[in-house]
C-alpha cells in the first residue's frame, strides 16, 4: 500500500505556520485597535452636549433608580425615542464610573470597538460563503490567511471613517452602537448557522432574540428583510429556479420572529415620535419633499464614504425645502436610477446588488419617509446602513488583489498596501480631528454655522452666549435663528429677555432686529410672545407708532401682560413729556 508524499519536513513546518500566521492575525487586529483607540481618545475629554443635557441629565431621575428605573425604561419613551436598553447601559455606567462624560464616553468607545470586531467577523463569515468561492484563493491554506485580511481591512474601513464619529463621541447616541451590536450580531448568527434550501435554521430564535436586542437599544424594523436577502445571496436558499415560491415563502415562515419584533419595533418607534410631537406634519413636508429628501439621502451616505471632506453634527432641512432644487432633484433621480439599474443588474453583478439592497433596507427608516425633527440627513444615520457597502468595498479590493499576476504582482500588491494605509492613515487623522469638534456646545454650534446655516445652531449658540452674558452676540445669533427660518418657535424668549434690558454692545442695528421680529412674528399668531418681541425692537429702532400699534395688540389679546403695559405706559410718557 502506498501514500502520497509527506515530508517530515512539511508535516513539521505546518504547526509553526499555523501559529504564525495566527500570531500575525493578533498583532493586525490589536494594531487596528490600537488605532482606533487612538483616533477617538481625545473624546474622552469632550463633555456632555446638545440633547445630552435632557438625556443624561434631565432624565436622569428616572432611569438611574435601579429596579424602579429598569421599569421606567421599557414602560416610557423619552424625548422621542424608545431605547429601554439603552438607558440600562447609562445606569451600568453610573455604576462603574458615576456617569460622568469621561465614563459614558469610554464606554461608547468601547462599544465601538465591539463593533467594529463584529464588523471584521461579518466579513470573515462572508467571504467563506459559496456564491463567493470565486474570490477565495484555490489553495485552501491560503484561504484562511485570505479571508482574515479581507476582515481586518473591512474593519479598519469602517471603524476609522470620519463619518462614524457622531455615533461615538454624541454620549446621546450610544442607542446607534448598542443597535448595530446587536443587529450585526444577528446577521453574523444567520450567515453561521442557515442550512442549505429553506428548511428552518436551528438559531432562527437567537437571531430573533438578537433582533429583539437591537430594536430595544434603538428602532429596529428591516432587519428580517436584510436576513431575507443574504438567504438569496450570498447563502443561495432559494436554489435553482424550480419550487422557488415554496422556498422563498419557506425562508419568510423562518422569520416569523423576526418579522414581529419588527412590526413591534415600528409600532413603538411611531409612538415615542408622536408622544415627544416630533413628527413632522404633512402638511409642513409635503409627499414629493420626503420622496425627494429620501432619493437624497440615498445619494448622500455613498457619497459621504467616498468623497466626503466635512461632517457636520447637523445638516438643516432647508426652509422653504424646494424639491425641483437640482442639489436636491438630481441627486434623488441619480439615487432612483441606480436603484433600478441594480435591480435589472442583479444576476450579472449579484454582490453589488446585494449590498446596495442591504444598503437600501436598512437606511430606509431613516430617509425621511416618516419625517422626525429637522434634519435633512445625518452622520448618524449611516453608521448601521453602510456596513454592506464598506463590506462591497473590501470584497472589491480582495478580488482586485486575486487578480493580480505575473511579475509585476509583488510592486503591484506592495502599492496597493501603501495605498491602503495612507488612506487609513488619513481617515484616522481626520477623525481624530472630527472628535474635537463633539468638545462642547460652543465647539459643535460653531463648527455648524461655519459650514453651513441652521437656525437650530443659531439659536443654540444664541442662548449659550446669553448665559455667559455675552448679549450683543447672543441677540446676533437669535435674530439671525429667526432669519433662517421666521415660523421657529425657540428664540422668542431669550430674545425679548434681551429686549428688555439696555440694548447690549454688540448686537445688530435695532432696524433690522425689529424688521426680522415684524416678518417672523406674521407666522406666528398663535402667540403674543413673537408681537410683544416685535414691538419692542420697533421701540429700539425708533418708531414709535409700529410700536404702539404692537403693543395694544398685545393687550387687546392678553390684558393682564404687564410687559405690554408698562412699554406703553413708558412709550406714552415719553411722547406726552415731548414738545
Amino acid at each position: 500500500m502506498t501514500t502520497g508524499p509527506d515530508p517530515e519536513g512539511e508535516t513539521a513546518t505546518r504547526p509553526l505556520s499555523v501559529a504564525a500566521g495566527l500570531l500575525l492575525a493578533v498583532l493586525l487586529f490589536a494594531g487596528l485597535g490600537a488605532a482606533i483607540v487612538w483616533a477617538y481618545f481625545p473624546v474622552l475629554d469632550n463633555g456632555f452636549v446638545w440633547d445630552d443635557g435632557a438625556n443624561l441629565g434631565t432624565a436622569r431621575a428616572s432611569w438611574d433608580r435601579g429596579l424602579r428605573g429598569a421599569f421606567w425604561a421599557f414602560r416610557e419613551p423619552f424625548n422621542g425615542h424608545y431605547q429601554p436598553l439603552t438607558w440600562l447601559s447609562y445606569q451600568l455606567d453610573a455604576r462603574l464610573s458615576g456617569a460622568t462624560p469621561r465614563g459614558v464616553h469610554a464606554t461608547n468607545l468601547l462599544l465601538h470597538l465591539a463593533v467594529t470586531a463584529m464588523v471584521a467577523i461579518l466579513a470573515f463569515l462572508l467571504a467563506g460563503a459559496p456564491a463567493l468561492s470565486r474570490l477565495r484563493p484555490a489553495d485552501p491554506a491560503k484561504e484562511r490567511p485570505f479571508r482574515v485580511g479581507l476582515a481586518w481591512v473591512a474593519a479598519a474601513i469602517f471603524a476609522l471613517h470620519p463619518i462614524r464619529v457622531e455615533s461615538v463621541a454624541w454620549a446621546t447616541e450610544r442607542r446607534d452602537l448598542l443597535s448595530t451590536l446587536f443587529a450585526l450580531a444577528a446577521l453574523a448568527l444567520h450567515l453561521r448557522t442557515s442550512p442549505a434550501g429553506a428548511s428552518p435554521s436551528p438559531a432562527r430564535g437567537r437571531v430573533a432574540l438578537l433582533h429583539a436586542l437591537s430594536a430595544l437599544s434603538r428602532a429596529q424594523m428591516t432587519l428580517p428583510l436584510v436576513l431575507l436577502l443574504l438567504d438569496v445571496w450570498p447563502l443561495g436558499r432559494l436554489g435553482g429556479e424550480s419550487d422557488r415560491a415554496r422556498r422563498f415563502a419557506g425562508l419568510v415562515r423562518e422569520k416569523g420572529l423576526s418579522f414581529v419584533v419588527a412590526a413591534a419595533s415600528a409600532a413603538t418607534a411611531i409612538w415615542a415620535q408622536a408622544s415627544s410631537g416630533a413628527l413632522t406634519a404633512v402638511g409642513e413636508h409635503g409627499a414629493l419633499d420626503r420622496l425627494v429628501q429620501a432619493g437624497y439621502g440615498l445619494a448622500f451616505y455613498p457619497a459621504s464614504l467616498l468623497f466626503g471632506r466635512t461632517w457636520l453634527p447637523l445638516y438643516e432641512r432647508p426652509y422653504p425645502f424646494d424639491p425641483t432644487a437640482p442639489g436636491y432633484a438630481l441627486p434623488a433621480v441619480a439615487a432612483a436610477c441606480a436603484l433600478v439599474g441594480l435591480w435589472l443588474l442583479r444576476r450579472r453583478v449579484p454582490s453589488v446588488a446585494a449590498a446596495a439592497g442591504a444598503y437600501f433596507l436598512l437606511v430606509l427608516p431613516v430617509l425621511g419617509i416618516a419625517q422626525s425633527g429637522i434634519q435633512l440627513v445625518a452622520d448618524r444615520y449611516a453608521y448601521l446602513a453602510t456596513v454592506p457597502l464598506v463590506l462591497l468595498a473590501a470584497g472589491a479590493g480582495a478580488a482586485f488583489w486575486a487578480s493580480l499576476e505575473g511579475p509585476s504582482r509583488v510592486w503591484a500588491k506592495g502599492a496597493l498596501v501603501v495605498a491602503l494605509f495612507a488612506l487609513l492613515t488619513t481617515s484616522a487623522l481626520e477623525t481624530r480631528r472630527q472628535t474635537l469638534v463633539w468638545q462642547s456646545d460652543e465647539t459643535l454650534w460653531r463648527h455648524v454655522l461655519s459650514h453651513s446655516g441652521s437656525c437650530l445652531a443659531d439659536n443654540n449658540l444664541g442662548y449659550l452666549l446669553y448665559a455667559r452674558g455675552e448679549g450683543g452676540p447672543a441677540l446676533f445669533h437669535l435674530v439671525r435663528s429667526l432669519e433662517r427660518v421666521p415660523t421657529y418657535g425657540r428664540p422668542w424668549r431669550g430674545i425679548v429677555a434681551l429686549l428688555e434690558t439696555p440694548w447690549p454692545p454688540g448686537a445688530p442695528e435695532p432696524a433690522r432686529v425689529a424688521e426680522t421680529l415684524e416678518r417672523a412674528a406674521a407666522t406666528q399668531r398663535g402667540s403674543t410672545l413673537p408681537r410683544y418681541a416685535a414691538a419692542l425692537a420697533w421701540i429700539r429702532a425708533g418708531d414709535a407708532l409700529r410700536a404702539r400699534e404692537g403693543l395694544r395688540e398685545v393687550l387687546a389679546r392678553e390684558p393682564g401682560h404687564d410687559g405690554a403695559r408698562l412699554a406703553l405706559a413708558r412709550l406714552e410718557a415719553r411722547e406726552a413729556s415731548l414738545p
